[in-house]
C-alpha cells in the first residue's frame, strides 16, 4: 500500500518535470519566467503547503503551542 502511494507521488513529479522540460524546449517560457515561477512558489505554493500540513496534523496542546511559537517566530523574522 505504501509503495503505491510513493509510486503515485513519484509519477506526479515525473509528469511535472517532463511537462516543464517540454515547455522550456518549446520556447513557452520567457526570460522572466524563472522569476515569475519562483514568486509563485514562494508566495502561493509554500503557504498552501504550510496550511495543508497544519490541517492534517493530529492536534494536542503541545502541538498547538509549537504552532503558535512557529507563527510568532515567522512574524518576527519577516518584520
Amino acid at each position: 500500500m505504501i509503495f503505491l502511494i510513493t509510486l503515485g507521488a513519484v509519477a506526479v513529479l515525473l509528469i511535472a518535470t517532463v511537462a516543464g522540460y517540454l515547455l522550456a524546449r518549446g520556447g513557452a517560457f520567457t526570460k522572466n519566467a524563472t522569476t515569475d515561477l519562483s514568486k509563485l512558489l514562494v508566495y502561493v505554493s509554500q503557504p498552501c503547503l504550510a496550511v495543508y500540513t497544519f490541517m492534517i496534523t493530529d492536534y494536542s496542546v503541545e502541538k498547538l503551542i509549537d504552532i503558535g511559537i512557529f507563527a510568532i517566530l515567522t512574524l518576527v523574522i519577516h518584520v
